[in-house]
């Protein structure tokens, strides 16, 4: 699974270089979360949790509650085992 979630994770990169080039403010957001579900595969929380933030961050600036919510439910889970 370690060397599928790494993968991932360069697939995922390029994917928001190139959301945040055409300035594609969803699929960066969910570009943001893949990445963010990935490190938490890896168990690096604390890159996921970063990255499920940024996430967040724009579901709020484009008012897109759908995100908003899948990411705090993240967030939540996240934070809860950091502990």
């Amino acid at each position: 699974m370690c060397g599928q979630a790494e993968e991932a994770i360069e697939y995922y990169e390029q994917s928001l270089k190139i959301d945040r080039e055409a300035r594609n403010k969803r699929g960066e957001s969910l570009s943001l979360i893949s990445l963010g579900i990935s490190y938490a595969a890896l168990g690096q929380l604390e890159k996921a949790i970063e990255f499920l933030k940024q996430s967040l961050a724009i579901g709020k600036a484009i008012e897109n509650p759908r995100l908003i919510n899948f990411c705090e439910q993240k967030l939540k889970k996240l934070e809860g085992s950091d502990e």
